[in-house]
């Protein structure tokens, strides 16, 4: 780290060029606020599956600004295989994630894919742009 494009090449500090070999862990930008699964498994079990069973050396993260700037404390109902994060914000969670995602040896990539929690991209969803009016 960190990395750079050298021409149409992703490289690494050192020149080496980096193949991204990824997926996208969703729920951040959802109504939840965290990641996905949660509630069925341990988030470090998962991602060492990310990283060791599924090979993968990257993960998207998609998240909302509503997540960002409203900041509330996850249900926990989206937690129960994670007693540790009941009580905790959602950038708490957020945060955790991306440490337990780096520290089993994973890039993360982090996408602020909506504005507004919710399942995003109709025509009138009120989120197709960089912008709403709610977060300008």
């Amino acid at each position: 780290f960190p990395l750079s494009t050298h021409g149409m090449r992703i490289v690494d500090a050192t020149g080496r060029r980096v193949k991204l070999a990824g997926g996208n862990w969703s729920g951040g930008h959802l109504c939840r606020e965290c990641v996905d699964g949660l509630e069925m498994r341990p988030m470090r079990d998962i991602a060492m599956d990310i990283r060791y069973r599924f090979k993968m050396n990257c993960i998207r993260l998609p998240y909302s600004l509503q997540l960002y700037f409203y900041n509330k404390v996850v249900d926990p109902k989206y937690l129960k295989a994670n007693p540790e994060l009941i009580g905790k914000t959602a950038l708490e969670i957020f945060d955790i994630t991306v440490k337990t995602l780096t520290d089993v040896g994973l890039m993360v990539i982090l996408n602020n894919h909506t504005s507004t929690s919710m399942w995003c991209c109709s025509n009138d969803d009120g989120d197709g742009l960089w912008w709403t009016y709610e977060f300008p």
